[in-house]
C-alpha cells in the first residue's frame, strides 16, 4: 500500500509539471474510488493538489476561464469560439431572373452578349410597378442566425426620355396566414432618389437598410423590395438589377 501510495504522488508531480506519463491500473486505484465517477477528470487547482472536476450533462464543451483556474463545462462557447459574423457578403441578383411588374410591357431584353435586361420602350406614358423578392436564398429560421442585409442597390438605366416620376416604394415583409389579410410590414430602408433624367450609361442607386437585422426565412414570409417608374412615349427604361451587401452566422 505504501508503494501505491508513493507511486501515485510521483505521477501527480509529473502531472503537475506538465510530463505525459501513462497511468497503470494500480494508480488509480491509489486515489479513493468513492470520490469519483465514470467521465470525471483531474484538474490541478493549485501547484501542489489536485482537484475533482466532476462529469456533466451531454451537449457541454469544456472551457478555459482564466490562467491558473481549472477550465469548467458550458454549454455556451465564448465568442471567440461561437461561429463568427461574415460581413462581405454580397449577391448580384439580375432582373430578368426574378423581377416583375404588373405591366407586360416590361419584358426580358438581350441589350447584349450577356448583358440583359427587363425592359420598355414606351408607347406613350406607362407606369411599372417592379418587385423584386429578395429572400429565395436565405436559408435559417432562428432569430439571430442567416443573413442580415446591410445595404441594396438598384441598377437601371434611362434614356431618350426623362421619367415623368421615379417613386421608391420600400423593402418590406410580407405574412400570409389562411383565412386572413397579407400583412405587409414596414420600409426596412432609408428611401433614397431614384433618379429620372436620361444618361448613356446605367444608373446604380444605394438604399441603406435603417436597422440591419438577421432576417431568418419563415413559414409564409416573403421579402422584396419594390418600386415604381412613369416613363414618357418613346422614353427607354430598364432594370437590371438588385445587389445584395449583407452579413452572415451560418459558415
Amino acid at each position: 500500500m505504501r508503494r501505491q501510495w508513493i507511486l501515485g504522488f510521483l505521477i501527480a508531480v509529473l502531472l503537475v509539471l506538465g510530463i505525459a506519463y501513462p497511468l497503470p491500473a494500480q494508480t488509480v486505484q491509489s486515489f479513493p474510488r468513492a470520490l469519483f465517477t465514470v467521465g470525471d477528470l483531474l484538474c490541478a487547482d493549485t501547484s501542489s493538489s489536485l482537484a475533482r472536476l466532476p462529469a456533466v450533462a451531454a451537449g457541454q464543451a469544456l472551457v478555459s476561464t482564466a490562467l491558473a483556474t481549472c477550465p469548467a463545462y458550458s454549454a455556451t462557447l465564448p465568442a471567440a469560439l461561437a461561429t463568427p459574423e461574415k460581413t462581405d457578403g454580397s449577391i448580384f441578383i439580375p432582373a430578368y431572373q426574378v423581377c416583375s411588374s404588373d405591366n407586360a410591357n416590361l419584358v426580358k431584353v438581350r441589350v447584349a452578349a450577356n448583358d440583359w435586361a427587363l425592359a420598355r420602350t414606351a408607347g406613350g406614358a406607362e407606369t411599372f410597378n417592379v418587385i423584386c423578392p429578395l429572400d429565395s436564398w436565405l436559408q435559417r429560421t432562428t432569430a439571430g442566425k442567416g443573413i442580415k442585409i446591410n445595404s441594396i442597390a438598384i441598377a437601371y438605366q434611362v434614356t431618350t426620355q426623362a421619367l415623368t416620376s421615379h417613386t421608391w416604394g420600400k423593402v418590406a415583409t410580407v405574412t400570409y396566414a389562411n383565412n386572413a389579410a397579407n400583412t405587409v410590414g414596414a420600409d426596412l430602408a432609408t428611401a433614397p432618389t431614384l433618379q429620372t433624367a436620361t444618361q448613356a450609361n446605367p444608373y446604380v442607386t444605394s438604399v441603406a437598410i435603417t436597422t440591419p437585422a438577421y432576417l431568418p426565412s419563415a413559414a409564409n414570409v416573403s421579402l422584396t423590395v419594390e418600386w415604381q417608374a412613369v416613363m414618357q412615349n418613346l422614353g427607354v427604361y430598364r432594370v437590371i438589377g438588385v445587389q445584395v451587401n449583407f452579413s452572415r452566422t451560418d459558415l
